[in-house]
């Protein structure tokens, strides 16, 4: 069941300050990249979610943990995360999870699968299921959406119990792989000696998270990430050309600049000093000489050309129409 939350209620304030916080700190742009921008990200409305079967199996993987764990697992040092309320002391947090639109109704329905890890963003600590505490690293992972579209970023109750801290890849990892001395992996960001831009958590266990809210949202045009520079840069090479300091007409395309008409012209026949006829063979008349041919290359052939061209071929202007005498 999907309840959306008013923008009124404390529940949502305090959700929403968290996304938007975390959004707009400086994150990875692309998987190949390490380069970090700031993304622009509009918080669209916020879903809370009612699952009961999912629920029942994170609570019977919760008893689990706490009965291998004890009543007290190792606190999660310097947690960007939401805690939960009521927690058990086994590290649950409130954690982002970005995937594919077309995937967050099947997870809805039969919860997170580890077995698919790997399958579009690699497996950098092996097969399991990934989280964020920042909106913005999450977001790199719904890359595979249109340009522009509504995202949806899953907001997790999140088991982790005792996690295993990495600083390094472990691609090997999986559920049966993992040491029997933890529940999860925590992959450290370059601030705290790991390689990554911001934390990430890992579970091997689909049932060791909970999906508790769908975060709606869009990019903003104020977004510097390399998607939406593409986006914008093909946005303007569709605009229509236009002079410098003019709009662009709806029904007419815009005029030349006053240079180009004055080329344009010279070409036509009021520059033959308003001659009676646009004959392009025609000369001008520049006081009491003659001017030399302007339009020559209108001859049919290159023989041609070379006949009128000779000065005996040429007679006096009669009038104001200068003429070329043939052959």
């Amino acid at each position: 069941m999907r309840r959306t939350l008013a923008t009124s209620s404390q529940e949502y304030s305090l959700l929403a300050q968290h996304f938007l916080r975390s959004s707009a700190v400086a994150s990875r742009e692309r998987f190949s990249s390490s380069a970090l921008v700031r993304k622009g990200l509009e918080l669209l409305r916020m879903e809370r979610l009612t699952l009961p079967d999912l629920d029942s199996r994170y609570r019977a993987r919760r008893r689990e943990i706490m009965q291998a764990r004890g009543a007290r697992c190792t606190e999660l040092p310097q947690c960007e995360a939401m805690a939960v309320e009521e927690s058990l002391d086994l590290n649950e947090v409130l954690l982002y999870h970005g995937c594919r639109l077309e995937s967050v109704e099947a997870i809805l329905a039969h919860g997170f699968d580890a077995a698919l890890a790997g399958a579009r963003s690699g497996c950098f600590f092996g097969r399991g299921t990934y989280f964020a505490d920042v909106a913005a690293k999450a977001d790199a992972y719904s890359v595979g959406m249109e340009a522009g579209a509504e995202r949806c970023l899953i907001l997790s109750q999140v088991c982790l119990g005792e996690p295993m801290t990495a600083k390094g890849a472990m691609p090997g990892l999986g559920f049966d792989s993992l040491p029997i001395a933890f529940d999860s992996l925590l992959g450290e960001d370059r601030a705290r000696g790991g390689v990554l831009d911001h934390r990430e958590y890992v579970i091997f266990d689909g049932a060791q998270a909970l999906p508790r809210y769908l975060l709606w949202y869009v990019h903003s045009r104020s977004c510097s990430c390399f998607r939406c520079g593409v986006v914008a840069k093909q946005a303007l090479q569709r605009q229509p050309l236009t002079w410098p300091g003019e709009w662009p007409h709806p029904s007419a395309p815009p005029e030349p600049p006053p240079l180009l008409q004055e080329e344009r012209g010279s070409r036509n026949a009021e520059s033959f000093g308003r001659c009676e006829s646009a004959d392009p063979t025609a000369l001008r008349e520049c006081g009491d000489n003659l001017a030399l041919p302007l339009a020559v290359q209108a001859a049919e052939d290159q023989a041609q050309v070379e006949t009128l061209m000779r000065p005996e071929a040429l007679l006096p202007c009669r009038g104001s129409t200068p003429t070329l005498q043939g052959p």
